[in-house]
């Protein structure tokens, strides 16, 4: 009775690499243009203490260029839509409304990247960027950061099923230079 599952598990382990796809690793850039922070319906933000701001639900829009350096090479064109909640230490008192070049921030934007062909949604990209920040600007309609350095796992949908892309941004993010390097993992 124990040849059965004996025979089983080792069944199992000779065709388990088989059933796997490798996928490969294809350098990606991403640049963003027009990515702007406004309030949103829900954005809130508040003093925790005598130098630190909470914020909640801040949207940012924008365009972003995205290039897959696969065989062949593909360029997307797609709308770059984050809900962003954050902590920034100013360090001191905060003298409202700003600007703070020395404040440091810790920011989670939920990243939707959706690519469209004639109004229609073809796929998208989704997941979270994880960005720290040193220098903050807020105004009743807008908020930008300064210098900055984070990493975006992001997760393809429709056409892009399948793929990850792993992106690290250095450097201002709210520019119209801003942008991503890294790889996607194609199936």
């Amino acid at each position: 009775m124990v040849i059965l599952p004996v025979l089983a598990l080792l069944m199992i382990i000779a065709f388990a690499p088989a059933l796997t796809v490798a996928a490969e690793k294809v350098p990606v850039t991403a640049t963003l243009s027009n990515f702007k922070a406004v309030p949103g319906p829900d954005s809130t933000y508040w003093v925790v203490a005598d130098s630190v701001v909470q914020c909640r639900n801040w949207v940012t829009s924008g365009v972003m260029s995205l290039h897959i350096d696969s065989s062949p090479a593909a360029d997307y064109v797609m709308e770059i839509n984050t809900v962003v909640s954050g902590t920034v230490n100013h360090g001191k008192d905060i003298p409202f409304p700003g600007p703070w070049p020395e404040a440091k921030g810790i920011w989670t934007h939920e990243v939707i990247c959706t690519y469209k062909v004639d109004g229609a949604v073809q796929g998208t990209f989704e997941g979270i960027w994880n960005l720290k920040s040193v220098g903050w600007y807020l105004t009743p309609t807008s908020a930008t950061n300064g210098p900055s350095e984070g990493h975006t796992v992001l997760h393809g949908t429709g056409i892009f099923e399948g793929m990850t892309l792993y992106l690290d941004t250095i450097g201002p993010s709210l520019t119209p230079s801003a942008g991503w390097t890294g790889f996607a993992l194609v199936p």
